[in-house]
């Protein structure tokens, strides 16, 4: 950081671990970010340089049996709710489980999805989402934590 901040003259607004071991910066403005993405002095350092991704919109799918994988669920989703309606290439790249929450011993569980916007709205507006031969209830799904942060914040 003391190499490379004494060229670029960027304002920092904060500086932050990631879980993957890395460290993300917010600047005070767009055109300090690009600057900062620019420079070369991190790749001399023998760092990358790159834009965070964006989150995806999550849905709460509740009462899933645990037998079932995930695969099969993502698959058995697109065929019966989405087909036709979403591209299937983008719904593979970017629908995902991004956890499974049942208690010990249970049989069934909450599956909590990251989804394209356009399947949110599909199976949210249904409130149900249709996989094997069962109907399962669908609901927007929001962080409590990250709700709260927000709040603080304005």
């Amino acid at each position: 950081m003391r190499d490379v901040s004494k060229s670029l003259n960027v304002r920092v607004r904060a500086v932050r671990k990631t879980r993957s071991g890395g460290v993300a910066i917010e600047t005070v403005s767009e055109s300090e970010l690009k600057r900062l993405a620019e420079c070369a002095k991190f790749g001399d350092a023998g760092l990358k340089v790159e834009m965070p991704q964006k989150i995806g919109p999550k849905v709460i799918v509740y009462d899933v049996p645990n037998e079932s994988t995930n695969d099969d669920f993502i698959k058995e989703m697109y065929e019966k709710n989405v087909k036709g309606r979403v591209n299937e290439g983008e719904f593979k790249k970017r629908v995902r489980i991004v956890s499974r929450n049942s208690k010990k011993d249970a049989t069934c569980g909450n599956v909590i999805m990251e989804v394209i916007s356009k399947v949110k709205r599909i199976v949210c507006e249904e409130g149900r989402q249709y996989v094997n031969w069962k109907a399962f209830r669908v609901k927007e799904f929001v962080n409590e934590v990250i709700k709260n942060l927000y709040k603080i914040k304005k």
